[in-house]
C-alpha cells in the first residue's frame, strides 16, 4: 500500500491495525498501549454532542465556523451531553448566524498519556 512505501528512508512505518469502518474505542486503546497514532480516512463516529467538545458547522460542504458550545439542553435542562436520536438545543459561542441544511460537527482533541 501507499502507506508503506513512506516507510523507506529515515521514516518507518508500523501498521498495528488495518480494518475498514469507523474508528472504535478499542482501536484508541490500541494505539494508545502501542504509543501509536489512529489514522483514520472518511470515518464517522457514533453521534453525541459533549458541552466540553469543539464544534464545526459546515454549510454547503465549506466550514463557516469553528469554535466551542456555548449551551446544551435537552427539554429544557443543561446537559453536558446528547446522544444520537435525542433532540437537543445548541448555541454556539459568538455565533449565531445558522441556516437550513447546516451541518454541525462535534470533535474532541485528546493527547494520549503515556
Amino acid at each position: 500500500s501507499s502507506l508503506n512505501e513512506l516507510g523507506k528512508g529515515d521514516i518507518k512505518i508500523n501498521i498495528l491495525h488495518a480494518e475498514a469502518g469507523n474508528i472504535s474505542e478499542s482501536d484508541i486503546m490500541l494505539a494508545t498501549a502501542s504509543h501509536a497514532i489512529v489514522v483514520g480516512f472518511n470515518v464517522q463516529a457514533d453521534a453525541e454532542f459533549r458541552r466540553n467538545a469543539k464544534v464545526r458547522l459546515r454549510r454547503e460542504g465549506t466550514i463557516i465556523f469553528e469554535g466551542e458550545f456555548s449551551s446544551l439542553k435537552h427539554e429544557k435542562e443543561d446537559v453536558r451531553e446528547v446522544r444520537n436520536g435525542f433532540e437537543c438545543g445548541a448555541g454556539f459561542r459568538n455565533y449565531n448566524d445558522f441556516a437550513v441544511g447546516d451541518q454541525i460537527e462535534c470533535y474532541v482533541l485528546e493527547k494520549a498519556t503515556a
